[in-house]
């Protein structure tokens, strides 16, 4: 066990073995005699307490003062010394976290307030006494409160601390840090770096020299910081020993097994377990999260009396009021040109990234037609040295999307991002606050869009519930909406011509004019500006209930209020010749029940503005008949907004579609329409089922799915 350094005596730490919430407690006393020894710091409070002190006196003794005098001064004095306390206390509470009230040795003292750093988060105050009295700590916070120093620094204290022999050249590693990023792993080595310069710190990831490792190890280190794959690479070489570790910790251990390096960690861990050969050692895991196969590493691999830290426990995520909140319906073959469509609305010339579940999502998205030219991929797979360039090149703006996995993202401080989307549902809620953090940074403002499909119907009520985020559901953008977006950027670009620019191909513009418009230039620029903002074919209409392409989605007001959609589509059907059921899909009631709401196939609907000087609606031609509202009981129009839709049974169930099975049906078709296939889901599923979900329990088969 590593040596127990006893805290000071101005503040002691009170860790709650069987609590999940650890909290440091300086007592009053002893952090008042701290404080009277204090020179510079409580220089002023000290001046502020004699002359209270002189002022009480001589008001005590002032017995010459009148009766209404002598009441009045009292009660001044105990108003004054109610205030003293106040702020004695006020004074207390912030010095709490304050550098001096810990077991920190000079220099490290004197490193941090050199970075600006004067007290201590919660999560590293929590922990540095645990590990310091040599327990082995599993420690949970949130991304960005503090974790690197929350483990760095117990670390730091003890092995410099070591006699000089053990700081020899050739010497072994003593602390072991797994990362799950190359970029992390670097910002953990550069936080250590900055707080010691008496230990040698080694950072190793792939797509680098294995060699240049190799060497830096040799000459003998303290820390070795790096991913997984390439600490197993260096331990198969014998380039890492493990026989003199002292510290093992695992960092955002949720993402490393998340991302498939479950068995490279525990194969490190039991390296280390072996190597050892019985003598004492320290497993550090820390976390965002700590789902079940966290757990279970930290009881195959911690010391059953380990301290479990937990500064997040039940409390509520916390979202940015600078950022406003959508979801937009889109089936996933239409993903690629609707989210392409959001950046050019939403993102326009700005920073914008996009979340994908998958490294393969991630280069489908890259690869775009319309996002090609604008967008990069970011995860583990690409070459470190074109990640830098990415990197590099978004953060001067130079790029403007950015798309990215979790795992590539975490850790990465990407300033004034505007745009966030997620490609699909978030995995959970605590996911979807670390990337909609992203953007409403500062005081910014800023959008965080999630595309989800009809099987993930249920998904927006979830995270109401769970983050209080009310999701604003919206359409896919529509024609005219892109055409004023992309139009404006396409517009700006122009604008931004070099004078000496325009003269070069003025004679190209007159002559595309010319051949191509008939003269009229207002024509051939407008096609110049379609095609600089990747239009050039053409803006395809787009349903607003599903987000598919080709399809149109058209309303129909009704005289009496319906209880189904079946007698709009009935009809329908009668009305127009030739119209198939078939042909209308994505039935939804307006709140209300007056109206309906379909989808069309867009080559069958056309607007007619009103003949002769009438003003008024367009007429709707369906399939070439124009429509008669008066004879069939229905107003039709195309729909330009959502109205608010009854809660249906059916959707609220899951909904027809495929995927993971978060709604009913899993993969199939979920919900009261029934479907086969694929996992549960999220509440009361339809045939099929697998897992249960937050319905709870298991089933297979045909039947209820997740059983309530």
């Amino acid at each position: 066990m590593a040596p127990s350094i006893e805290l000071k005596e101005t503040a002691a730490l009170a860790v709650d073995d069987s609590s999940m919430d650890v909290c440091s407690d300086v007592k009053e006393k002893k952090a008042k005699s701290k404080s009277d020894k204090k020179e510079k710091k409580d220089k002023k409070d000290k001046e502020k307490k004699r002359k209270h002190s002189a002022a009480s006196s001589a008001a005590a003794s002032d017995d010459d003062t009148d009766a209404t005098m002598t009441e009045a001064k009292p009660s001044k004095r105990a108003h004054t010394a109610e205030e003293d306390a106040a702020a004695a206390s006020a004074a207390t509470e912030a010095n709490k976290m304050d550098l001096d009230n810990f077991a920190l040795s000079d220099a490290t003292k004197a490193a941090l307030r050199k970075r600006g750093i004067a007290a201590l988060f919660p999560i590293q105050a929590s922990t540095l006494q645990p590990i310091l009295d040599g327990f082995d700590v599993l420690g949970r916070a949130r991304t960005g409160t503090g974790k690197t120093l929350a483990f760095s620094l117990p670390m730091i204290e003890v092995l410099q601390r070591a006699p000089a022999a053990a700081q020899q050249r050739g010497r072994a590693a003593r602390a072991i840090v797994l990362a799950p990023t190359r970029e992390l792993a670097k910002q953990v080595a550069a936080e250590i770096e900055q707080t010691t310069r008496q230990l040698a710190v080694a950072t190793v990831y792939g797509g680098t020299s294995v060699y240049d490792q190799q060497q830096k190890l040799r000459g003998g280190v303290d820390f070795v910081v790096g991913t997984p794959g390439r600490v197993i690479d260096l331990i198969n070489r014998g380039s890492l020993q493990l026989g003199g570790v002292e510290f093992v910790c695992l960092d955002e251990a949720d993402q490393m097994l998340d991302i498939g390096f479950k068995d490279d960690m525990e194969r490190v861990l039991q390296g280390v377990r072996d190597q050892r050969a019985g003598a004492a050692y320290q497993t550090l895991l820390f976390s965002a999260t700590v789902p079940e196969w966290v757990g279970q590493v930290a009881r195959d691999f911690m010391r059953a009396d380990h301290r479990r830290i937990d500064l997040i426990g039940a409390q509520p995520l916390k979202t940015s009021e600078t950022i406003e909140y959508k979801a937009v319906l889109a089936p996933w073959r239409a993903r690629h040109d609707v989210i392409s469509d959001l950046v050019a609305v939403h993102g326009g010339a700005r920073r914008a990234i996009i979340f994908t579940e998958t490294k393969a999502d991630a280069n489908a998205f890259a690869m775009a037609p319309r996002m090609a030219a604008v967008a990069q991929a970011l995860h583990g797979d690409i070459p470190q040295a074109q990640r830098e360039k990415t990197l590099q090149a978004f953060r001067a703006g130079a790029l403007r999307v950015l798309i990215c996995t979790d795992v590539a993202a975490r850790g990465l401080d990407i300033p004034e991002v505007d745009l966030v989307v997620n490609a699909s549902p978030p995995k959970d809620a605590e996911t979807f606050i670390h990337r909609s953090g992203r953007t409403g940074r500062a005081g910014r403002q800023g959008v965080c869009i999630t595309c989800f499909g009809q099987h993930e119907a249920w998904w927006p009520a979830y995270i109401r519930k769970r983050t209080g985020v009310a999701c604003e559901i919206v359409a896919a953008p529509q024609a005219t909406d892109i055409v004023g977006a992309a139009g404006g950027d396409a517009a700006d670009h122009v604008r931004k011509c070099a004078p000496a620019a325009v003269a070069l191909f003025a004679d190209a513009a007159r002559a595309l004019a010319e051949d191509a418009y008939g003269g009229d230039a207002t024509r051939a620029l407008a096609a110049a500006l379609a095609h600089i903002a990747g239009y050039a074919g053409g803006v395809q209409r787009r349903s607003m209930l599903s987000g598919e392409a080709g399809r149109t989605t058209v309303v129909a007001h009704v005289r009496e209020r319906v209880n189904t959609w079946g007698y709009v589509r009935g009809a329908m059907v009668r009305a127009v010749p030739g119209l198939a059921e078939r042909d209308m899909n994505s039935f939804r009631i307006a709140v209300g029940r007056m109206a309906v709401a379909f989808d069309l196939p867009s080559a069958m609907v056309e607007e007619r503005a009103a003949e002769g000087d009438a003003a008024g609606a367009p007429t709707l031609v369906v399939k070439g008949v124009a429509w008669d509202d008066e004879h069939s009981g229905l107003r039709l129009e195309v729909c330009t907004k959502l109205p608010e839709f009854e809660e249906d049974a059916n959707d609220a169930r899951g909904g027809a579609g495929g995927g993971r099975g978060f709604g009913a049906g899993g993969r199939g078709y979920g919900g009261g329409a029934g479907g086969r296939g694929g996992r549960g889901g999220f509440g009361a599923g339809g045939r099929g089922g697998g897992r249960g979900g937050f319905g709870g329990g298991r089933f297979r088969g045909r039947g209820g799915g997740g059983r309530n």
